[in-house]
This record gives C-alpha cells, structure tokens and sequence, in this order.
C-alpha cells in the first residue's frame, strides 16, 4: 500500500458470535502456556482477572509484556497492581508514531 492510503483487503473473519476470544501467555523460559476464555468483550475487568489467574498459578516474580489495548488500561488494572507483594510487572509495547 501506498503511504496515507487506505489498506482494504476482503476478509475471511467470523462474525463477534463467531468468534473465540481467549487471554494466553507464555513462559519464555519453560514454554508453558496460560490460557483463559472470555465469552463477554475483553476489558480491563478481564485483564485484571487473567493477571490474577496468572499470579495463582505462577508464584516466581512475573513480567508480562502486552500490546496498547484498550483492555490492558482502566481502573480495574491499576487496582490489581496496587495488590501487595504482587511481584508482577506489566511492559506495555511502545506505540509507534505515524
């Protein structure tokens, strides 16, 4: 595509009823995988739960890198981070400007 013009391609995506929508992270040291469903949109209530999930299952200190999302900002998320002796970091993507 040129620079400034649109992208349009035809899509093959399901429609939202169609679609799955789940949480997964990755061990980079160990490979295991941390999977959690969503069946509602995904908010910051659903972030703040997966982190919770991964925090349950995971007791070594964590570091979890994620994209800008809207999901991964809000109330909800900075409520959980204030969580005492939480020993979880979050490393956002830094956002690339046009």
């Amino acid at each position: 595509m040129l620079r400034g013009e649109p992208a349009v391609v035809d899509s093959t995506s399901p429609r939202l009823g169609e679609k799955t929508t789940y949480y997964s992270g990755i061990c980079l040291e160990t490979g295991e995988v941390e999977v959690m469903d969503v069946t509602e949109n995904c908010t910051a209530e659903t972030s703040a739960t997966f982190l919770q999930q991964m925090r349950k299952n995971h007791t070594s200190p964590l570091i979890v890198i994620w994209d800008n999302g809207p999901a991964h900002r809000g109330d909800a998320i900075r409520t959980y981070l204030k969580t005492p002796d939480l020993h979880l970091r979050l490393v956002a993507f830094a956002r690339l400007q046009p």
